[in-house]
């Protein structure tokens, strides 16, 4: 049941372009028939996914063995995996550490554990970046990569990090431009792969800056702040590029939240949004325009976090309710949509005026004892 699930369903769920070959399909499953921990994995992955729909208490209860097994599986993989194991292997130990992403975001994971994956992918990934003839011969390894990039570039926005390493020494953060020419690039990040590569930068920004931005008191953080500004209103879709129609709306949500944490930066602590709203308020109009539009296409899949960090820069009740209409009737609704609810009204509920963005979304996680899940 879980097998066919994952066939029909969840692999077409796993990614925000539709394919005609997508490689969580057949090379995925082509590994997972000789290797059992790929095996388990997928399995996991589908019946977090299968679960949410059916509320199927047998479902959840083989989820979680087959989730048990990899994830213990991958722990035992990583602790004995050295520099010197073939490709083949590291794949196979990235795309079960892919899948485990998958997994965490999927089911809404408020614990942390996806950017316990996200290490692990990381250091399979410096291993595999290297050998060329793996990312010119394999969509799946493409993929993969991709995959990577993104849930590295969002565990950023999150103020406890646990991926130790900064930005710049990633293998792949560091230079999108080393998997650019994978077959399979813009899987996740579209054409706005540029604004993914200045989120580190940004959410350092809005999450430890905003005291020297929002009184003009460190000239080179007040350099940094307009770099990043023009980058981000400067983007548009890459002319290299052939994307959908979707893709390009997609980014452009991607660049009105950048421009919208940006505006972020400019609050002071014990402030509250007021004097940056009139800048923030068309953002979210254009944006949720734009949620509209692609609601029903398959790059909303990997927009759940600019929904979050929309909704928790709006002040008003019609704006609010529009976007809980629009979470409730998504085609993928996941477990993930249901925390995306739960962790708004934590910040609309605030009460307090510095309960707003990104550090609004991280004080309300951190007050209930639970982690952000950007994915």
């Amino acid at each position: 049941m879980l097998l066919e699930h994952y066939v029909k369903i969840t692999s077409h769920a796993l990614t925000g372009r539709g394919h005609l070959a997508n490689p969580f399909l057949s090379p995925t499953l082509e590994l997972a028939i000789s290797d059992n921990l790929v095996m388990h994995a997928v399995l996991a992955v589908s019946g977090i996914h299968c679960q949410h729909s059916t509320k199927d208490s047998e479902v959840l209860l083989a989820t979680y063995k087959h989730y048990g097994t990899a994830l213990k599986g991958l722990k035992y993989e990583l602790t004995h995996w050295v520099e010197g194991s073939s490709s083949e292997k590291s794949l196979n130990l990235l795309l079960v550490a892919i899948l485990m992403c998958m997994y965490e975001a999927l089911g809404g994971n408020d614990n942390g554990a996806l950017l316990h994956h996200v290490r692990a992918a990381r250091e399979f990934c410096s291993h595999l970046i290297a050998k060329e003839p793996v990312v010119q011969s394999s969509p799946l390894a493409g993929m993969l990569f991709e995959a990577y990039a993104y849930f590295a570039a969002l565990s950023h926005l999150e103020q406890r990090p646990i991926l130790e390493l900064a930005p710049e020494y990633d293998p792949i953060l560091s230079n999108f431009d080393c998997i650019k020419q994978c077959e399979t690039f813009g899987s996740y990040m579209g054409c706005a792969y540029r604004l993914y590569e200045l989120i580190p930068t940004i959410a350092r920004l809005v999450l430890y800056e905003k005291r020297s931005i929002s009184r003009n008191h460190n000239p080179k953080i007040q350099a940094l702040y307009e770099d990043m500004r023009r980058a981000v209103t400067g983007w548009s879709a890459e002319e290299d590029r052939v994307c959908s129609c979707a893709e390009k709306l997609a980014g452009m949500i991607v660049q009105n939240v950048l421009l919208m944490l940006l505006h972020e930066c400019r609050i002071d602590e014990g402030q509250g949004p007021q004097h940056v709203m009139q800048d923030i308020q068309p953002l979210i109009e254009e944006t949720m325009s734009l949620f509209e539009t692609i609601s029903q296409s398959p790059v909303s899949s990997v927009l759940a976090w600019p929904m979050m960090i929309t909704g928790s820069m709006m002040l008003e009740s019609n704006q609010r309710q529009r976007l809980l209409s629009l979470v409730g009737t998504h085609h993928t609704h996941t477990a993930l949509a249901d925390q995306i609810v739960r962790l708004l009204h934590w910040v609309w509920e605030g009460g307090d005026e510095g309960t707003f963005g990104i550090t609004g979304l991280g004080k309300v996680a951190r007050q209930h004892k639970t982690y952000l899940c950007y994915a």
